[in-house]
């Protein structure tokens, strides 16, 4: 191996040189892109081979797609994996629980790039075929010792032989001996520098039978597939000749540190059989697979999210300090992350032309660290709550899993995966292919960071906060002003926005997916002056926690029987009479809580009389038509009504009577100018924000807040529809349950 000065390397590089121990995906893809910036390297691997045949299946998921894409690594991968169309559940007597078609295809089309599986070797070949020089990558190198100075690390192989470099890089995975090496000398050094993490920082409480298997003519629907029942889960990857096994199961206790040990074939071989007839798909046997296998492994699956990546010029990336469940499949994606990170940090430096000295170093690695240890370890838990509750952990997790699991939809699928996609880092000094998509990434396509955006965003939580405060407290937001009852003019225009949201898709699980209870709430138990104020809080919380998100296509998918179905709802919410009128509303607002719990069989008159209509003419074709008849009602009758309501007792010039209409409505007021506001930022109207804000505080004052809720949701949506960058998005995602529309 090439001997290299601190300060230059070998012709052709610059800067430091970074040993990487390592030469999996984590390694690898970080070599690759130090060899795209000409930074000089060394890849030690301890196996004999680079790419071996071990391992099972690895998921690509956009984030690290478009990373590789930037390496010109995008064809590659095309053409050697498999595109995951369909994700399904099914139950362990084989029958099917719920599916969702076109997975795959919709990432493409939302983030530009697929979802994808492929065998982790052709991953690892695909990233060593595109060295131009591979003459710095080494197998058969085992590390005996590590040491790091002020001047750089210093390590010592198998046969005495000695390299040295500036950094160094433990990309060896979850058994990693750099980072045993690190911990040694730090807490030799400097005790207590990790903040006690260490070897009993390593938790399992789960093991798992990886494993790769020919199909020859077994009936494996292709995609992704999962079998859940009382601790334990089998997750199948399959197409074209091939699927990808992992099967896992729930240990006795959890384990720590040395507690973990690895398993022997024989003990493989006893669990691969105690499970042989496991049912996995209709008839199929998890047997079946298991005996036409190509290669399997049975390991323990360690559970980690380590918060100290680094010590002197040591710093770990990738598994060795963040281990995610196979079951979301995140974690090659985590690591192709952390290596684009640790290179835009080390390349950044490298402009400055100052020497990487080693308070130079610190602050790159802590602020390394502070960019993935907080999304990282919000991966990891994710991935390992996800197992809990494919394995039924906890009772609830089951009934979450039977009755509420085959309800989401696609939708809300492709909303959990934006926000672990469209945050991800990319290499920002390399050029991003141009890949249409309808959403993309954030760092592409960030949040208006305007600070009168910001103004408006948190002087409109600030009131919120405060008048539910008071509201609660004293019954109205401003305790000075005398009483005012609810108008019914502003009960009715609540409930067209609680139905509205509680049928979009991506609100599932949130507050605002179960509008009875509010319901409840504002009639029998708080009354509606104290409710109104609560449910705009968790609306107004729940679409800021979307961001961007929530101004974006995907996000406003309904369904298209419950966009008809609204109308005919609020009428007849309030053709009863009025004593029956709050049990009314709670009927009203139970039609939301069907998408979640019933099957639209169960509710054959209210979905299939909406079916019927939709196919009545072209006019029925979107859910857009019945909103905007909707809104368009009523805020006719709203108007009417609260004009009515007030009678000629306001006076329409007084500021007295304005001021104080503002003061009892000022939760309201709040809500629709952040609303507004937040609408205008996000569509290139930033500087009409002002001018809307006073057309909204106008119409609520003369118009009432009915009129103002209708009338800020009709402009909403039209205004988002019409600012989507592109115009075929009218139907985002086509879950198997229903017709999805979005405006």
């Amino acid at each position: 191996m090439a001997e290299t000065s601190e300060k230059n390397g070998p012709r052709g590089c610059r800067g430091p040189k970074v040993v990487i121990v390592g030469g999996g995906i984590m390694g690898l893809s970080l070599a690759l892109m130090l060899e795209r910036f000409d930074i000089d390297y060394t890849v030690l691997e301890a196996r004999d081979v680079i790419a071996p045949q071990i391992g099972a299946g690895v998921a690509i998921f956009p984030n690290a797609y478009r990373i590789l894409d930037q390496l010109g690594l995008y064809e590659q991968f095309a053409s050697t994996s498999i595109p995951l169309e369909r994700i399904a559940d099914w139950w362990a007597d084989g029958s099917p629980n719920a599916a969702n078609e076109g997975v795959s295809s919709t990432f493409e089309r939302v983030f530009g790039y697929p979802l994808v599986v492929m065998d982790r070797q052709q991953a690892i070949k695909n990233i060593y075929d595109k060295f131009q020089d591979k003459s710095k990558i080494h197998s058969g190198k085992t590390i005996i010792t590590v040491d790091t100075s002020d001047d750089g690390v210093t390590l010592t192989l198998n046969g005495g032989e000695v390299v040295t470099g500036d950094l160094l890089v433990g990309a060896d995975g979850v058994h990693s001996f750099v980072r045993s090496e690190m911990w040694r000398l730090g807490n030799a050094r400097q005790p207590g520098c990790f903040k006690g993490e260490g070897p009993d920082s390593i938790k399992c409480k789960w093991m798992a039978l990886f494993g790769i298997a020919e199909l020859k003519g077994l009936k494996i629907q292709p995609g992704a597939s999962l079998t859940a029942q009382k601790d334990q889960t089998i997750a199948i990857m399959s197409g074209k000749d091939r699927a990808y096994i992992v099967h896992n199961t729930v240990l006795p206790k959890e384990l720590a540190g040395s507690e973990i040990r690895r398993f022997t074939e024989e003990e493989r071989t006893e669990h691969a059989e105690k499970h042989f007839n496991d049912l996995i798909q209709n008839e199929t046997k998890f047997g079946d697979l298991y005996r036409n296998r190509v290669r399997s492994a049975y390991v323990p699956l360690q559970q980690y999210a380590l918060e100290n990546w680094h010590f002197g010029r040591i710093i770990l990336l990738g598994d060795t300090v963040h281990k995610t469940h196979p079951v979301t499949g995140m974690g090659a994606a985590m690591c192709i992350e952390d290596a684009a990170v640790f290179v835009n940090l080390l390349a950044a430096h490298l402009d400055t032309s100052l020497p990487l000295g080693p308070e130079h170093v610190e602050q790159m690695f802590s602020e390394l660290e502070r960019l993935r240890v907080p999304r990282s370890t919000a991966i990891v838990n994710q991935s390992f709550q996800a197992q809990s509750m494919q394995s039924w952990q906890h009772p609830l997790m089951k009934l979450f899993y039977m009755y509420v699991i085959p309800k989401l939809g696609l939708d809300f699928v492709l909303a959990q995966a934006m926000k672990g996609n469209c945050a991800a880092p990319r290499l920002e000094r390399l050029p991003v292919p141009d890949r249409r998509a309808l959403v993309g990434f954030n760092d592409l396509n960030p949040e208006p960071i305007d600070p009168v955006r910001l103004l408006f965003k948190w002087g409109a939580f600030g009131a919120l906060l405060l008048s539910t405060f008071t509201t609660v407290i004293f019954g109205q937001a401003i305790p000075s002003l005398p009483g005012l009852t609810v108008a019914p003019d502003h009960i009715n225009g609540l409930l067209i926005v609680m139905l509205v949201e509680g049928w979009r898709r991506n609100n599932a699980l949130s507050l605002l997916q179960w509008p009875v209870a509010w319901a409840v709430l504002g009639d029998f138990l708080f009354g509606w002056k104290r409710t109104i104020p609560l449910f705009l809080l968790a609306t107004y919380f729940t679409h800021s926690l979307n961001g961007r998100f929530q101004y974006t296509a995907p996000n406003r998918p309904m369904v298209l029987s419950a966009a008809s179905v609204i109308p005919i709802a609020i009428i007849f919410a309030n053709a009863v009479p009025s004593p029956l009128r709050p049990l009314a509303t709670i009927a009203t607002l139970s039609v939301s809580v069907s998408s979640l719990i019933w099957t639209d069989r169960s509710i054959p008159c209210v979905n299939e009389g909406a079916d019927l209509l939709a196919h009545v003419s072209a006019f029925f074709e979107h859910h857009a038509v019945y909103l905007c008849v909707l809104y368009t009602v009523a805020f006719a009758g709203l108007t009417s009504l609260h004009l009515s309501y007030v009678g000629s007792g306001f006076q329409l010039w007084s500021s007295a009577a304005v001021l104080s209409t503002i003061g009892h409505y000022l939760a309201d007021l709040a809500f629709l100018i952040g609303t507004v506001s937040e609408v205008c930022f996000y569509t290139g109207l930033g500087r009409w924000a002002s001018v809307y804000a006073a057309m909204v505080t106008v119409g609520l004052v003369y118009l009432g807040p009915g009129s103002a809720y209708v009338a800020v949701w009709f402009w909403r949506e039209r205004r988002m529809a019409r600012t989507d960058k592109h115009r075929d998005q009218e139907e985002v995602v086509r879950p198997s349950e229903g017709v999805m529309a979005s405006l």
